[in-house]
């Protein structure tokens, strides 16, 4: 008999008591972890935007359009962005990414419940793994709102918030217009549209199932799934995309299967060009950035209407290929010539100008974008004798210096600056005319003109044609001694072949908003800064430098163009013109290298070459005109080639050729080399007995014809020292016809105060100029009988403080 105290059922009530225990736990753990949870999204509520204040600005790639207002595919800014409507995309595009990345974007609110249990419990347990079961507006919400991608629990609640007022805000069509337009598809394209062009060519409502497919199968990693990067792997993705289109029936398994063997053709729309303009686009965008600011032009879909000619682009980089393949042909370039950021050297800028209107119609900064995007276009480089072309043109201008006269090359002492001729050491050029020292680019030549000219006024007239780089009055300045860059030259060399009319080189027409407003028109304004007269007779001596180039001349093409060399062959130039195309060449290395003197780089040699290979195929694009007829306001006469001087009847017609001038400034002096029974000279008004001095105005002269004999040779002295006479030494001490003399020649008078440089006449023409006293210089004389010698001191201001005169006798 059991006892009636037996603990039978005393276990029951113990059970039910622990799980109501249970229960009760669980019902506060869950009331507390909803109450946390509550708490968390209170309080990362208040650091997201609210309810109608996310709005989702895309920014939007500004259109660069080239002169004939097409599209530069190639171009993009900070995003490759072109937002479309979803009325302009590939349904089969919208329905791949729905399939891939949210296959009930239509039928669930802001999350998934249903995918997020699918993704990380269901998959594991079959073996598919886990996968992440954001929605498309949480998508958005990361990209678009918060900027955020770290894996935290701060995030994934601000995610989660901001998906729930994206949906109560947009629609689910407008929040998936917003997702195509927004994400980021790999190779720098942003937005459907931007990778459709990228990757295929073609807009995005022209997208195929199969490039729908690949594209939307590198949403989950851009930079690792693109096809450029890794074909294979973008095809296994491809796959996996149309598979789950058949999946949710947007496709059957035989159009899948039929989509994934089709040969897709890769056309990078947006970058192939790139490397032809890529100089040229940034540059553009460094100036609207400038004027417009960094948002506005990466931001605001702006229109910016160019004057780029994109086949005169092409034929500008093909040039300059075509030199450097055959300078590496030739072993000319080799490889292994590097700098110390891996750049191949020698580099090339080259800007090529329509002188009538400013356009930049060419561009090149280098010969690879890819590998260098650095524009030497703008890099200040040395000009060397291209320089020359400030030098003469302030000196015609002005009336220092004529075509025809004749100047020495020669040793010259330039105040401790003795320059070389370029033809090597102690070689020169000797007796030569101004024309002739342009066509051979004579240094000293160059450097006595803009002595005769003044430094300041070379400068003046640099800056009146387009130079704005510093420069100094240093003798040196007169052949290139300080930097400018090729945009520069490009602007003054167009001032001449303008008909010295400057209007200074500029990329952009105008710019329009999205909307069509148009907020710049630029003004290429033209401003008159030379004569005409002037710059025709520039451009005529340039012509004859052109014709003295062959590795730049081209058959039935009248042109003018400069070269410039550097001494260590590091800067080389050729600035060439016709009146509708000025272009700029400059070929160096960017940093100095021993290597470079080893390839002579002169710039007769690669700069010539590659405006020859640029304007033979600019002239098949772009007719090329003559140069027009001789101005008003030029003359032409009769010199004498031995002289320099108007040839007489005594002149052979053999020695003799037409020259133009100034019709302000045209020599009266006749041949000294030939003298005629009748001369005709220019007597002091003072004195009609003495002769006047070279530099006098007409205004003080008196010009008489006088039979041979008849004719002064003493020279009326101006503000000069009736003491003040030449004491010359001569060796040998006889002067006789063709033999060379060395004459150093100095003054019985103190004048090294008051005179700033000295220019030395012998037989009428100028042989040398010096800064001091005495010079030594080398003559040869071609006629019996006196021959004066006269040396006449200037000031800073180019005035006459000091001249005297000796007459000796030549014998025969």
């Amino acid at each position: 008999m059991e006892s009636a105290n037996s603990p039978k059922h005393r276990g029951r009530p113990r059970l039910k008591a622990v799980l109501g225990w249970v229960l009760v736990t669980a019902l506060a753990v869950g009331i507390a972890g909803s109450a946390c949870i509550a708490l968390l999204f209170a309080h990362y509520s208040t650091q997201v935007p609210p309810v109608g204040a996310l709005f989702i600005q895309t920014p939007k790639a500004s259109q660069v359009f080239d002169l004939n207002d097409n599209l530069l595919s190639s171009v993009y800014f900070a995003e490759n962005r072109l937002p479309k409507q979803l009325t302009e995309i590939s349904e089969k595009a919208i329905q791949a990414l729905i399939a891939s990345e949210d296959e009930r974007f239509f039928s669930h609110g802001a999350i998934d419940l249903r995918g997020l249990v699918a993704g990380l419990v269901v998959d594991p347990l079959l073996g598919r793994g886990a996968r992440g079961a954001s929605t498309l507006t949480q998508q958005l919400a990361r990209q678009a709102i918060l900027h955020d991608t770290d894996l935290t629990i701060a995030r994934k609640f601000k995610e989660i918030i901001v998906a729930f007022r994206l949906e109560k805000q947009y629609t689910k069509e407008e929040i998936l217009n917003m997702y195509l337009n927004y994400v980021y598809f790999g190779n720098g394209s942003y937005g459907i549209e931007a990778a459709a062009l990228g990757y295929f060519g073609i807009p995005a409502r022209d997208l195929d199932v199969a490039q729908a497919a690949m594209i939307v199968g590198v949403l989950p990693a851009p930079s690792a799934r693109n096809p450029y990067q890794n074909l294979e792997r973008a095809r296994q993705s491809q796959q996996l995309v149309l598979d789950k289109m058949v999946r949710n029936h947007y496709l059957s398994q035989e159009e899948a299967d039929t989509a994934f063997a089709e040969q897709l053709s890769l056309k990078n729309g947006l970058r192939s060009p790139y490397g032809s303009v890529g100089w040229f686009v940034d540059y553009v965008k460094s100036i609207v950035q400038e004027e417009y600011g960094q948002e506005m032009l990466y931001q605001g879909g702006l229109r910016i209407y160019t004057t780029i000619d994109p086949k005169l682009q092409e034929a500008a980089l093909a040039a300059v290929q075509k030199v450097w393949d055959q300078a590496r042909k030739d072993k000319v370039f080799v490889e292994s010539d590097r700098d110390a950021l891996g750049v191949f050297q020698p580099q090339v800028g080259l800007v090529s100008v329509d002188p009538r209107t400013g356009y930049i119609l060419a561009m090149v900064g280098g010969t690879n974008y890819d590998e260098t995007n650095f524009n030497r276009v703008l890099a200040p480089r040395q000009p060397g004798s291209t320089f020359k072309l400030f030098d003469y043109t302030a000196a015609f201008d002005n009336g220092v210096t004529f075509p025809s006269e004749i100047v020495a090359s020669q040793a010259t002492d330039f105040g401790g600056w003795n320059p070389p001729e370029w033809l090597g050491t102690n070689q020169w050029f000797g007796r030569i005319s101004v024309a002739n020292a342009i066509k051979q680019s004579s240094n000293i030549v160059a450097a006595k003109t803009t002595l005769r000219a003044g430094l300041d006024r070379v400068i003046y007239y640099a800056r009146k044609m387009g130079v704005t780089s510093p420069l100094k009055p240093y003798v040196s300045l007169s052949i290139g001694s300080f930097e400018v860059s090729p945009l520069e030259m490009v602007e003054a060399y167009s001032t001449i072949a303008n008909g010295g009319v400057r209007i200074t080189p500029y990329p952009i027409r105008r710019i329009e908003t999205e909307n069509g407003t148009t907020i710049e028109e630029h003004n290429f304004a033209a401003t008159r800064v030379l004569p005409v007269a002037t710059a025709w007779i520039v451009q005529t001596m340039l012509r004859g430098v052109y014709d003295n180039t062959s590795n730049a001349r081209i058959s039935g093409l009248q042109a003018a163009g400069k070269t410039g060399s550097t001494n260590d062959w590091r800067d080389a130039w050729y600035d060439g013109f016709t009146p509708e195309l000025c272009t700029v060449i400059h070929v160096g290395a960017d940093a100095a290298r021993a290597q470079m003197s080893a390839i002579r780089n002169a710039g007769s040699r690669f700069p010539a070459m590659t405006w020859k290979a640029y304007m033979e195929q600019a002239i098949k694009l772009q007719k090329q005109t003559a140069f027009g007829p001789q101005p008003e306001g030029v003359a032409v006469r009769t010199v004498c080639d031995d002289s320099g001087l108007i040839a007489t009847d005594a002149c052979p017609a053999s020695s003799t050729h037409s020259s133009y001038f100034l019709s302000s400034h045209v020599p009266t002096q006749t041949c000294t080399v030939h003298p005629p029974i009748l001369q005709t000279v220019r007597l002091a008004v003072e004195d009609p007995t003495k002769l006047a001095p070279a530099d006098w105005p007409d205004s003080r002269v008196i010009v008489r014809t006088l039979l041979r004999d008849q004719v002064p040779t003493e020279v009326y002295g101006q503000q000069t020292d009736p003491g003040g006479q030449l004491r010359i030494t001569a060796f040998p001490e006889q002067f006789k016809v063709g033999q060379q003399v060395m004459l150093r020649i100095e003054a019985t008078q103190s004048v090294g105060v008051t005179a700033a440089s000295f220019d030395v006449y012998i037989g009428g023409a100028l042989v040398t100029s010096a800064s001091s006293l005495p010079v030594t210089v080398s003559y040869a004389p071609t006629v019996a009988g006196p021959l004066e010698i006269v040396v006449v001191g200037r000031s800073v201001g180019l005035d006459t403080v000091f001249q005297a005169a000796s007459t000796v006798l030549v014998q025969p």
